[in-house]
């Protein structure tokens, strides 16, 4: 599969010095993506099923961009679409539906396919005006329907004429009309997409001709009349049993590009996800990817056609619940057929006896949430389309660096917060397991868990944590069941960036400033800890790709350093004393080794003991953080934040450990989550004026 690549650089957060607005959008070309396909990019997923979005740690963040500030869904400014395809029986039909972009233009007027989010991803990653040109008619294939000029007439194969006679059907008269129909559809969408090219203003009033447009991409999403058609591919449980719509697919890109004179013009393939991973690692499924996927090798495609798979945003749960209340219904059919006549309101009484004896209250409401179609159209669920309508959108814009955060300091940004919630310890309270599970603060944390109960594991931020690496989740403290500020920390800041994070951790307990983590303006011996986290960023960060394959090819950018720290300098007077400066110089000198020189900066409190602390060095610790973020040389690129309101009672936590905050998971959270909004204030350009 191919995928963009960039070269490693390394930047800088835009400060308002060098920052200016972004050019007005009627300077811009307006940008013009074609989606075309069948069923699934006509798109059957209901606004009903908006809400399970915000039940899924993966899609919530999502669903906020999809909605506007009443609730309904978003109408985009700067995104028009035309749409072919979704009217009347949504099979043949041709008229056209255009307007600014929301939902509704799937097969209905409350349906949406993969337009809806593309369109709003698209509008976040350009300043400029957008069109989309959608054609999609259900049920089409592309052995016949879509087929291209360039892959000639059909040629019928020996296994269909031989279902044809054993049938009595005469093979002359059948193969003709089969190439009457030949490429009516791919006629249907050039045809559509030259009529509104011509007259742009008509589907976006503001165009100005004098701007121009670009084509800027096409997007096919087809492929489960070809996946079924046993005749037209009768080796499809055999490997290379789709070869011919591997070469019918190169043929169609070739042409789209000749046809609209753009030869270079980027191409997604939406790889067939039904059914999820575990459908393509097995039978037909598994064949007919992998031949959606082979024009991405073939030389002339390399770099500019580009297979983006679809199972990765496949619903378990979800299909699980569907296929349990489908095997339910059918047995209730059956019965219908057999017992005497029911009426209308009779059956319908049954049904609801039959889901509350086979489903809990939350499940049956989760399905019905959740699911509004069969699973053959993605189980008609937006938590399933709207991701793949953002997944093709990002794979037609270079992608960008992967945002480096690195955490530094001792051992409470090791983290010592309690994962799982022990019974002994104060009945559990102060655990992440008590706080997700507790009704007081079940709806603050309902992220934390996915739709089955497991801990949410992000699929856009990783953590580096010495010799430990993977997608973030609960378990990366001090322990593996330990949380430390990287869970809040990771995502406030993952929500904040449309791209992928690394949070690279480095940080040993009972370390202090005044020695361990000595800088070197600082005078003295470089402590050997802050050695330590220059050596090792640089290590992580020149072995990206190594360390995390997934990330390869990206590039970074180090975007940030958060700092917890204090306790060992705390309890030292003559550490104490020179905090402040060293804080300061600490500050410069990690800017000055890893290569940036405006490095955004966060310094957490050391404010274990919470509020009421009256210890002497205790306040002028704390004193001397928040003074070293005030030097005039930081302001607007070094943050202080407060932790003291976090503090939580031994009595309320699992330990009475106060150097550890209580081994309390919601201080630890709370701190890391604090750190995460000061970072992204700090990194955010100033609003244009």
């Amino acid at each position: 599969m191919n995928l963009r690549h960039s070269h490693v650089r390394l930047a800088l957060c835009l400060l308002a010095a060098t920052w200016s607005p972004p050019a007005p959008a009627a300077d811009k070309p307006l940008k013009v993506y074609l989606l075309a396909g069948q069923s699934n990019m006509q798109g059957h997923a209901r606004v009903t099923t908006l809400d399970s979005m915000a039940d899924d740690p993966k899609t919530a963040a999502l669903l906020r961009d999809m909605r506007g500030p009443d609730g309904k869904p978003k109408v985009c400014e700067r995104v028009w679409i035309s749409s072919v395809g979704c009217l009347g029986d949504a099979y043949s039909d041709v008229r056209e539906k255009h307007g600014k972009l929301t939902a509704g233009y799937g097969p209905g007027t409350d349906k949406f396919g993969p337009e809806f989010t593309f369109g709003l991803t698209m509008e976040k990653l350009h300043d400029g005006p957008i069109l989309l040109i959608k054609t999609a008619w259900g049920g089409r294939n592309l052995h016949t329907e879509f087929r291209s000029p360039g892959a000639g007439p059909e040629q019928i194969n020996a296994f269909t004429l031989d279902q044809w006679k054993k049938r009595g059907l005469d093979p002359e008269k059948e193969s003709a009309k089969i190439r009457q129909i030949g490429g009516v559809f791919y006629k249907h969408m050039i045809d559509h997409t030259r009529m509104v090219l011509k007259d742009i203003k008509r589907v976006v009033p503001d165009y100005d001709a004098k701007q121009g447009y670009e084509l800027a991409g096409f997007v096919w999403f087809q492929g489960f009349n070809d996946l079924v058609d046993g005749w037209a591919y009768p080796d499809q449980n055999k490997p290379g049993g789709y070869d011919q719509y591997a070469d019918l697919l190169g043929h169609l890109i070739r042409d789209v590009r000749k046809d609209l004179a753009a030869p270079k013009l980027p191409v997604v393939i939406g790889v067939m996800g039904i059914g999820g991973e575990k459908e393509g690692a097995k039978g037909s499924q598994k064949h007919f990817r992998e031949a959606q996927v082979k024009p991405t090798t073939l030389d002339e495609f390399k770099g500019n056609v580009f297979a983006v798979p679809t199972s990765p945003f496949w619903a378990d749960d979800l299909e699980a619940l569907a296929q349990r209340w489908e095997r339910v219904n059918s047995k209730l059919e059956q019965e219908f057929k057999k017992g005497p006549a029911l009426t209308g309101p009779q059956k319908e009484e049954a049904r609801k006896k039959a889901a509350s004896e086979n489903f809990t209250p939350a499940e049956w409401a989760r399905y019905k949430g959740g699911v509004s179609n069969g699973g053959y159209h993605y189980l008609g669920a937006a938590r399933v389309m709207a991701p793949i309508g953002k997944a093709f959108a990002e794979a037609l814009v270079p992608p960008k660096p992967v945002k480096v955060f690195l955490l530094a300091g001792q051992s409470n940004m090791e983290g010592h917060g309690f994962v799982p919630a022990d019974p002994k310890r104060n009945g559990g309270r102060g655990s992440l397991e008590f706080l997700v599970k507790d009704a007081a603060s079940a709806d603050r944390y309902k992220h934390l868990v996915g739709p089955d109960g497991k801990w949410t594991v992000r699929d856009d931020v990783w953590v580096h944590y010495l010799d430990r690496r993977g997608k973030l989740t609960a378990g990366f403290g001090v322990k593996e069941d330990r949380i430390g500020p990287e869970l809040g920390f990771g995502h406030v800041v993952g929500d904040a960036y449309a791209e992928p994070v690394l949070l690279v951790k480095l940080c040993w307990g009972g370390k202090s400033l005044g020695q361990d983590f000595r800088p070197p303006s600082s005078g003295g011996q470089v402590g050997p800890y802050y050695t330590e986290i220059v050596k090792r960023s640089k290590e992580v960060l020149g072995n990206l790709g190594k360390e995390f394959p997934e990330l390869a090819g990206r590039g970074y950018e180090l975007a940030g350093f958060g700092w917890h720290q204090g306790w060992n300098d705390r309890v030292n007077q003559a550490f104490n004393d020179e905090y402040e400066k060293n804080m300061a110089n600490f500050v410069r000198d990690i800017r000055k080794d890893l290569g940036v020189k405006h490095l955004p900066f966060v310094i957490a409190e050391t404010g274990m003991s919470g509020p009421e602390e009256k210890h002497p060095r205790a306040l002028s610790l704390m004193k001397a953080q928040a003074a070293a973020a005030e030097h005039p040389e930081f302001r607007g690129n070094v943050a202080f934040v407060g932790t003291k309101a976090f503090w939580r009672d031994a009595a309320v936590s699992p330990t009475g450990q106060a150097y550890h905050w209580n081994t309390n998971a919601e201080t630890y959270y709370l701190i890391g989550d604090a750190m995460g909004r000061a970072m992204t204030r700090l990194c955010a350009p100033p609003a244009a004026k």
